[in-house]
């Protein structure tokens, strides 16, 4: 599923959850299960200058409904600056120039490949993530907004035997959305094409806008993902990957060629 890759519970709302408990109420006897924690702000920290600078100006258009969050925030405990992106429902990302009112581009596949592999890599770093092996009765709480996190590979495989989990929520009293300055909407309407002011960084090239559960698929499938019952056809539905014989756009399968040339 989605959980397989980097991501804060609730991004698909403009009142990401606060805070989230997991308690571990049954695990498969025959499995090792658990989930990956990234530190958000750390993992900004290990950005150079440039990509600070960059970043720090970025928008993402969660693809499961539209909402638009900044790539970088404030937490507004810690005060650190701190990276917020869903690495399985990003729809589309757009930078804008310093100057208010300036013109936003939209990033297309290569850009938007790239930068979604950097984010991934780091979030990956040892220095940011840690890996907690679950027992049954543990209860793990997480600050959703300064910590990302991933299940363990073969998660979702159901030859693999019941996990059950509960997982409470905790409601969020402030909005992550872009500063008013920016003099952004906080959501865009979803209705098949990019909004007319997505304009691409480069002349020619086509920005990337996918609606839908699932966002952008940016890394090819490997044999974790296509293990199980996302063997069955299921992918597309499953994880961000792209698998040879994948129905995609023409200007993705080009694109998808060339990185492969």
């Amino acid at each position: 599923g989605p959980g397989a890759e980097w991501h804060n519970d609730g991004s698909f709302m403009e009142e990401v959850f606060s805070h989230a408990g997991y308690h571990i109420v049954q695990l498969p006897r025959s499995q090792t299960a658990g989930t990956s924690f990234a530190h958000l702000g750390r993992a900004h920290d290990l950005l150079t200058d440039a990509e600070q600078r960059l970043m720090s100006r970025m928008i993402s258009v969660n693809s499961n409904g539209g909402v638009i969050h900044p790539l970088v925030h404030t937490h507004p405990l810690s005060h650190r600056a701190t990276l917020f992106l869903h690495l399985a429902m990003t729809g589309a990302i757009a930078h804008g120039s310093a100057e208010q009112g300036a013109r936003w581009t939209a990033l297309d596949d290569d850009e938007l490949t790239a930068l979604l592999s950097r984010v991934n890599g780091v979030l990956n770093d040892p220095i940011v993530a840690y890996h907690h092996t679950y027992s049954e009765g543990d209860l793990v709480m997480v600050d959703n907004w300064a910590v990302a996190h991933k299940a363990f590979p073969g998660s979702f495989d159901p030859s693999r035997g019941v996990r059950i989990v509960h997982r409470t929520t905790i409601k969020s009293p402030r909005t992550l959305v872009p500063p008013a300055e920016w003099r952004l909407p906080t959501m865009l309407p979803q209705q098949g094409r990019a909004p007319a002011w997505f304009k691409p960084s480069v002349a020619g090239r086509v920005p990337v806008w996918v609606e839908g559960y699932l966002g952008f698929r940016w890394r090819a499938c490997d044999a974790v993902d296509l293990a199980g019952e996302r063997s069955a056809g299921l992918v597309m539905m499953q994880t961000p990957c792209y698998a040879e014989g994948d129905s995609l756009p023409s200007w993705m399968r080009a694109s998808r060629r060339r990185s492969s040339d």
